[in-house]
């Protein structure tokens, strides 16, 4: 069983107790939501919000406000991420990198086509300097950029 305290106590042994306290506070709200996803959260998982857990209040809170969204979500019986995903609202990653031309040669789920710079940074927001990465992209912008998208 993973204990929080034991875990945050152990990896900052040289904090004051009170900052601990709200640090193990802030953990444990955090990884509450594993009563929403309805599974066990991993030991690594835990270990990663206890670890974010000690960052600025800032970042902790709005973290909980994103769990907290997705709590009402869910309890309001709002559609899920396999719904959204099967819709094509959630954001598909592609890669691209610069073609000699001057151009980006895009990939998507096993497509590959080559975009005009300008076309290309318009539509992702990507700099038209940029040589290689990779960028999120909704099915609106898929389909702006010439892929071809299911229900196309």
């Amino acid at each position: 069983m993973f204990d929080v305290r034991e875990h945050i106590t152990s990896s900052n042994p040289h904090t004051k107790h009170d900052v601990i306290d709200e640090w193990i506070e802030r953990a444990e709200r955090l990884i509450s939501i594993e009563q929403t996803l309805k599974r066990q959260l991993t030991e690594a998982e835990k270990q990663t919000l206890c670890w974010l857990a000690t960052y600025e209040t800032s970042t902790v809170d709005n973290i909980q406000r994103i769990f907290d969204d997705l709590i009402e979500s869910r309890k309001a019986g709002e559609i899920t991420m396999s719904q959204i995903k099967q819709e094509g609202a959630a954001p598909e990653t592609i890669s691209y990198q610069k073609h000699h031309t001057g151009n980006f040669v895009v990939r998507h789920g096993g497509q590959e086509i080559i975009v005009l710079k300008d076309a290309f940074s318009k539509i992702t927001g990507v700099s038209p300097e940029a040589t290689l990465g990779s960028v999120e992209a909704d099915r609106m912008q898929l389909k702006k950029l010439g892929f071809k998208v299911g229900g196309n």
